[in-house]
């Protein structure tokens, strides 16, 4: 028996994390850092009862963060992801997925704003390619579907969309 674990300390985890924080009943508690040497990621914030809850950020060696919240492990509500291209999104995640409202900025300049399910544009949204030329309308997995407007320099073209496909320009 080691006894009981609380306060402040290091843990090594089957030679696969390393744990410095707060301990409270033999697990991670409070604040600490996760060293993951399997998925080479840092991350650093709350913890409850060995789970990233709550706040923090991981940082992994090819270049994606992640910051905001998590619940039980996992990019769970409000944060800002940060891909190992340059693409930066913001907004709401469920099960470590974009999804919900959100921003999505490529590394080309574009931006997609509105709304995400399971990673992919889907639902009501505004892609832009710079302050006159964008498109607003509705989306289903990544591809314009529905009714939506182009504007390009003041210029309108109002469209129907199936999967990706303009089916049908309307005056």
């Amino acid at each position: 028996d080691y006894g009981e674990a609380n306060g402040e300390g290091e843990l090594l985890i089957k030679h696969k994390i390393k744990y410095i924080g707060n301990f409270n009943n033999n697990l991670p508690n409070k604040k600490g850092k996760l060293l993951n040497f399997v998925e080479n990621s840092i991350y650093e914030g709350d913890l409850v009862n060995g789970k990233k809850e709550g706040k923090g950020i991981i940082k992994f060696n090819d270049g994606t963060i992640y910051e905001g919240e998590f619940i039980n492990d996992k990019y769970e509500g409000n944060g800002k992801l940060t891909f190992k291209n340059g693409c930066i999104y913001e907004g709401n995640f469920n099960d470590n997925t974009l999804n919900g409202k959100g921003k999505f900025k490529y590394t080309d300049g574009k931006e997609y704003t509105g709304d995400f399910q399971m990673g992919l544009k889907h639902g009501f949204g505004r892609l832009t390619w710079n302050e006159n030329k964008y498109f607003e309308g509705y989306w289903i997995n990544n591809k314009q579907h529905g009714e939506g407007m182009f504007y390009n320099d003041g210029e309108k073209l109002k469209c129907i969309f199936r999967y990706g496909k303009i089916i049908m320009k309307i005056d």
